[in-house]
């Protein structure tokens, strides 16, 4: 019977490295910090999208009347003031609070309308946190970038 030989080459190393790495303690602050960036950067392209893949339904006649005699009328949907797309991306760290738990990180707006917009009840539903499959897989990817950095990069090239 014919037998096929294949050799892997850095194995020993890579089973090495990988032990080593279990071995040592995780530093979780960082998997947060990487994966609350990445939250921001997703919601910032939300934001530029109008909704991303559910778009934002246009506003009414009415509240476009309204949004310009208050001096609004050239900001996007969801960006009356900045403060709910400062507040999700990061740039307004007064308004959404971090509280990190044993499995991550909370994240708490400080802000009636949000929830309001991102559930629907006396405003029209927006949804400006809605994770897409690729959104999450961005979230574990930078989580595990920020843990195991490049150490094991080589391998996967």
């Amino acid at each position: 019977m014919p037998k096929i030989n294949v050799k892997f080459s850095g194995v020993e190393q890579l089973i090495l490295e990988v032990k080593a790495f279990y071995l040592s303690p995780i530093d979780r602050s960082r998997m947060t910090r990487a994966a609350v960036a990445t939250f921001y950067k997703i919601e910032e392209k939300m934001f530029k999208s109008q909704g991303g893949q559910n778009p934002w339904q246009p506003l009414s006649a009415k509240y476009k009347k309204q949004k310009n005699k208050l001096g609004y009328g050239n900001m996007p949907i969801m960006q009356m003031t900045g403060a709910l797309k400062a507040a999700l991306t990061g740039k307004d760290k007064k308004n959404l609070l971090q509280q990190k738990t044993s499995d991550g990180v909370d994240l708490y707006l400080i802000s009636d309308y949000w929830h309001n917009h991102q559930h629907g009840s006396t405003v029209p539903k927006r949804r400006t946190v809605e994770f897409t499959e690729k959104d999450q897989d961005m979230i574990i990817k930078s989580m595990l970038q920020a843990t195991i950095g490049g150490r094991f990069a080589r391998y996967f090239a």
